[in-house]
């Protein structure tokens, strides 16, 4: 991964629309790993405690075209995210949904670049979020970007 470019669906991105994180995004059921830097500044390898390092599962599904989401949303994954929600968006023409079931976490950046996501697609588009944990629910009222334009919360009555 380190050196060559990433293929993301077909397309190839350059090493330089990467960020430090190293990121492979697999279509459907295959899923990939987002590992953040430890504080050391070495990866953190799969099976660590959280504490050493935060991990970011991320799939590209075709049908509903969007992402699976599990593991952390936190300032360690924030580049893989958007990178991952960029592809996402660009990739299909219609609406983008995202499963966050496996969300175990996810701080006010990650939940401003859902919103961002849903706001920039254009008016006949929509980003629809499936599965939301009770706490994502929660912060995206007291946030009230439940109400975003573009934003769909699937079960919401939106």
């Amino acid at each position: 991964m380190r050196g060559g470019s990433l293929k993301l669906r077909s397309r190839i991105f350059p090493p330089s629309v990467r960020t430090g994180h190293e990121l492979s995004v697999l279509e459907d059921h295959q899923v990939s790993t987002a590992h953040a830097p430890v504080p050391d500044g070495q990866h953190a390898e799969p099976g660590l405690a959280p504490e050493q390092g935060t991990t970011l599962r991320i799939a590209i599904t075709s049908a509903p075209p969007g992402l699976r989401l599990a593991g952390e949303i936190d300032a360690t994954t924030h580049d893989a995210f958007r990178q991952a929600l960029a592809v996402a968006t660009r990739s299909c023409d219609g609406d983008v949904h995202a499963d966050l079931c496996g969300v175990s976490f996810i701080d006010v950046d990650g939940l401003r670049a859902l919103v961002v996501a849903a706001t920039t697609m254009g008016p006949e588009r929509m980003l629809v979020l499936h599965s939301i944990p009770a706490h994502v629910a929660r912060l995206l009222e007291l946030t009230g970007w439940d109400e975003a334009p573009g934003l769909l919360i699937e079960g919401g009555g939106r």
